[in-house]
């Protein structure tokens, strides 16, 4: 058995800071994998945990075997403030045999909690319900209703989860939300948004015997890669750039036959990152600006694979400048006005319900998805102490807390 100090407070701190450990690690043993699974597993946890803390739970399928559970403290009928905190409880596939630690073992060493969706966002999970468990314990203070909504497809958009889900909400429109996405605890009201671009390019084949009767489309395809990332930067990105550059990376490159004939086909796609205030681009304007990219006698075929606008919640926001504040109580980085890499269920939040939505979780991003996916016990209890001040607006924020040891009984 291992030991680790992690951040607590109050009498009961070790305590709930061991049942917060042991939620997250029945989490991460309960796969969720997107594509191939179900978030079944994860939902009957939660459903069984949050059963006796909130005043109703409703499990809500937006498509069959894709469950979204809901939970409400408070009527959530308009009368007080409402405040939404959401979560996805999907995770991208895991090789066990590259991991160092099981994916679903839900191990913790050196002090970090290892396992597929520690990070993004099964860790976050286990954090939000301990602070409700608390506010409950509490009494519920704060003068403000709460909706934890846990939701499926994440990983794959959104279809069976936020994208209908916020046109099927039970309760009151809330006043404003919280994403626990991956932030390393670091407050963020802005997200770019992505474009996936498919090229097709035909130029001319031709044996190499014969190379001058030819165009080829790889060489073609090099040149694109060349100057598309500029001219898409030019001419999408408008303002002041204070979100950012438009960023494009060629992901994938295929062409080519053989290696002795001049190629007349070759396939490019591209991942393109928008930052907040950037054109939304479509299809015949990314076409456009392809083809001008081009040598003569190559033609292209675009193919739009995927667009997630960018999007932002003002500034001038309440939620926003409550949560700064929190954040500078409990020692969190809050400086800077950091913009989110990717799309996230925070713009169907934004834009099919008209909340305005921020992102705040545990974990570095940057971990999330990869081999041996892992995140500090020391912020997943400072992000507890911070949802449960959150929770309660009008009570003096806790202090931070002091150390308690939580046992990794493996």
């Amino acid at each position: 058995m291992t030991t680790s100090r992690v951040q607590g407070r109050g009498a009961t701190a070790g305590a709930d800071a061991e049942r917060m450990l042991a939620l997250a690690r029945r989490l991460i043993g309960a796969r969720s994998e997107n594509p191939g699974g179900s978030e079944w597993p994860v939902v009957d946890i939660l459903a069984e945990v949050l059963a006796d803390s909130a005043d109703e739970t409703r499990v809500i399928e937006c498509a069959p075997g894709r469950p979204n559970l809901l939970a409400r403290y408070g009527a959530c009928d308009g009368v007080r403030p409402v405040l939404l905190v959401t979560a996805a409880t999907d995770t991208v596939p895991a090789d066990a045999a590259r991991w160092r630690h099981p994916p679903f073992g839900g191990e913790h060493h050196d002090g970090e909690l290892w396992g597929r969706g520690a990070v993004d966002m099964k860790g976050a999970i286990a954090a939000v319900v301990e602070a409700a468990l608390r506010h409950r314990e509490r009494g519920c203070p704060g003068g403000q209703d709460l909706i934890l909504a846990f939701t499926a497809d994440g990983e794959r958009g959104g279809g069976a989860g936020w994208q209908r889900l916020a046109g099927e909400l039970p309760w009151a429109r809330p006043d404003g939300a919280l994403l626990v996405a991956p932030t390393s605890l670091v407050p963020h009201r802005r997200e770019r948004g992505v474009v996936w671009l498919g090229v097709d390019l035909y130029g001319r084949a031709a044996p190499a015997s014969c190379a001058e009767e030819g165009t080829s489309a790889v060489v073609a395809a090099c040149a694109l890669v060349q100057e598309f990332p500029g001219a898409a930067a030019s001419a999408l990105l408008r303002g002041g750039g204070d979100a950012g550059p438009v960023t494009v990376t060629a992901g994938r490159i295929a062409g080519g036959d053989r290696v002795n004939l001049v190629p007349g086909h070759c396939r490019v796609e591209f991942d393109l990152r928008l930052p907040p205030g950037s054109v939304d681009p479509d299809e015949e304007r990314l076409a456009e600006l392809v083809a001008g990219c081009l040598p003569a006698g190559v033609r292209a075929r675009t193919e739009l694979l995927m667009l997630s606008p960018a999007s932002e919640t003002s500034a001038s926001e309440p939620l926003w400048h409550r949560l700064l504040d929190l954040g500078r109580a409990h020692g969190l980085t809050t400086g800077a006005d950091p913009v989110y890499a990717g799309p996230t269920d925070a713009r169907h939040l934004r834009g099919g319900l008209g909340v305005p939505t921020l992102l705040c979780g545990p974990g570095d991003q940057r971990r999330a998805h990869q081999v041996d996916e892992r995140v500090p016990l020391t912020e997943l209890t400072r992000a507890v102490a911070l949802y449960e001040d959150l929770f309660a607006p009008g009570h003096p924020p806790h202090d931070g807390g002091r150390a308690t040891t939580v046992h990794d009984r493996r």
